[in-house]
């Protein structure tokens, strides 16, 4: 295993994927399909997307995948204030990592 992995709690990492992943679909099809399949379409996009990632990584960390989420959670009482603050880390790091992946793709197409 490597020293980082050993680091980082499977959950932290799951959200971290997670919202990599919900970051570079969600905002990948806003900016290259909008104008194809309308806004309609990128709801259904988006919840779809949501659904097959919340499906991934619910057993792991519970699939908050989104800040917002997280907050609803530590607000209920689901959540510790220092995980759910770490949970929100992962996530916002996640989705910088997957904004960043989406930039150079759509660099690298000109």
């Amino acid at each position: 295993m490597c020293k980082l992995c050993a680091l980082v709690p499977p959950k932290y990492s799951a959200e971290f994927i997670g919202s990599m992943f919900f970051t570079l679909i969600g905002c990948g099809v806003i900016i290259t399909a909008i104008d194809d399949i309308g806004f309609i379409g990128v709801a259904a996009v988006l919840g779809m997307t949501y659904i097959a990632l919340y499906q991934v990584i619910a057993s792991v960390s519970g699939g908050y995948i989104n800040p917002v989420f997280t907050l609803g959670g530590m607000m209920d009482k689901r959540l510790k204030l220092d995980e759910g603050l770490l949970y929100m880390l992962f996530q916002v790091l996640g989705a910088v990592l997957g904004a960043l992946i989406l930039w150079a793709c759509l660099r690298s197409m000109g």
